[in-house]
């Protein structure tokens, strides 16, 4: 079981790694004139929506978006997002953090196989953070932190997400 739930932690990991690169490496060559986006367009006889991919992290030359990106948020009545950043309130922040915990004793390193157990503790100590702030945090969140970190090193930032 440990190892099951490692191998699908760990695939989803890359996975998203794969995508983060996939996706720089479309933008990484255009400039904003002749990129395209990833923008859908959903039409009924009563209404039309627009569906956008986002990069929750990227660098300024991401701008300005695509004109045609633009003139529909122009357009629109309406915007949508999975998740207002901007409204953060507290206690959301403090759900996420207690969720990101366990809280029954138990320690990453339970929930990992031994080869991703040391591979996290190398990776936490290349950049300089402690174990023992990970000791009770569930994968997800160690995940999350370590991509976050890698992406801010390859010059990415939520500010231009």
């Amino acid at each position: 079981m440990r190892k099951e739930y490692s191998l699908k932690k760990s695939t989803s990991f890359f996975l998203f790694l794969f995508t983060i690169i996939l996706l720089s490496s479309v933008y990484a060559g255009n400039n904003s004139s002749d990129r395209k986006g990833f923008l859908w367009k959903v039409q009924s006889k009563t209404g039309t929506a627009y569906i956008i991919g986002s990069i929750h992290a990227y660098k300024s030359e991401l701008y300005p978006l695509p004109k045609k990106m633009e003139d529909v948020f122009d357009k629109s009545d309406a915007l949508a997002v999975e998740a207002n950043v901007n409204e953060a309130k507290p206690e959301s922040m403090m759900t996420m953090i207690n969720e990101a915990l366990y809280n029954d004793r138990t320690t990453l390193e339970k929930h990992l196989s031994r080869e991703t157990y040391e591979m996290t503790i190398q990776k936490l100590k290349e950049l300089g953070l402690p174990l023992e702030i990970f000791q009770n945090t569930k994968p997800w969140f160690v995940a999350l932190t370590l991509t976050s970190m890698e992406l801010q090193k390859l010059g990415l930032s939520p500010e231009y997400g």
